[in-house]
């Protein structure tokens, strides 16, 4: 599969007005706010939130990995999630948990103000790429949330992100 040649960047949250027109405009940066594990994101926060029924994230795993073999998905170079602090727990451990880990460098937290957006934009720090979409979902299922704290943003080389115990 070919790659896109420009930095493709899902903006994960709320995006700024003033950002909708440049959504999906192809320059340096694709910017857009489809994100391409979205329907297993949601399927994993229902399955551990009690709300999602049975059988529900395997379908959207299953879903998405035929998706990517068939080269009609591809992970975006970046994901900026906006509003971290308005995230749900569980959310927030789907974005600075599971996929921080799977590849730490290629999730940044983001002010969703638009100049910040901008400004992340001029500074994403390189990294190792994602694994291969089968192996970043393989065993999902099983990937209990935690509480997570995303990293800071103004750190070189973030570390993984630290837990919080309840009440803590």
């Amino acid at each position: 599969m070919q790659r896109n040649a420009a930095t493709v960047v899902a903006l994960v949250g709320a995006v700024p007005d003033a950002l909708r027109p440049v959504l999906g405009t192809h320059t340096t940066y694709v910017l857009g706010d489809d994100d391409p594990l979205g329907e297993v994101a949601d399927a994993w926060v229902r399955r551990f939130d009690e709300a999602g029924p049975v059988g529900e994230l395997e379908v959207a795993v299953t879903t998405t990995k035929a998706r990517w073999r068939a080269g009609t998905v591809e992970l975006p170079d970046y994901h900026l999630v906006t509003g971290v602090d308005d995230l749900a727990p569980t959310r927030r451990h789907w974005y600075f948990g599971v996929l921080h880990d799977a590849a730490p460098r290629r999730i940044v937290p983001v002010d969703p103000d638009a100049r910040r957006v901008l400004a992340a934009l001029e500074s994403l720090p390189p990294g190792p790429w994602w694994p291969p979409v089968d192996r970043l979902l393989a065993g999902i299922e099983q990937r209990v949330p935690d509480v997570a704290v995303p990293p800071d943003p103004a750190v070189p080389d973030p570390p993984a992100p630290r837990l919080l115990t309840p009440g803590g």
